[in-house]
């Protein structure tokens, strides 16, 4: 079989793209805001910390701070890869509410009951 080797170009976007992706990995693992526009189906991702700041919309990523601001366009599919990345933290962090909720919930319950045994 014929084995078609890539161009340089076609490695530099793939590593963009790697780097992009590791990039976002890194801030949804940490201390980061998420914002979802449903209007604009826009995420926001705000490192308030670090002063980093991440939007992924339509067909682009813009990462900025105070000194620079990138703006990578994405195929449709990478568009696929990170919204998916980004609504499964979402959903994590949802589930992480929802179980602190439920023991807040539960605690109040008892110490409801407690006034009531005394």
């Amino acid at each position: 079989m014929f084995n078609r080797k890539k161009s340089i170009s076609a490695l530099k976007i793939e590593l963009k793209q790697k780097k992009i992706l590791e990039l976002l990995d890194g801030m949804l693992m940490s201390n980061t805001d998420i914002h979802f526009s449903p209007t604009s189906d826009e995420y926001f991702i705000l490192d308030r910390d670090k002063q980093v700041f991440l939007l992924l919309s339509g067909s682009s990523i813009k990462i900025c701070n105070h000194k620079y601001r990138y703006e990578i366009a994405l195929s449709g599919r990478e568009v696929i890869i990170f919204t998916n990345r980004i609504r499964k933290s979402i959903s994590s962090r949802c589930t992480n509410i929802k179980k602190e909720l439920f023991s807040n919930e539960i605690s109040l319950i008892d110490q409801i009951k407690d006034l009531y045994n005394e």
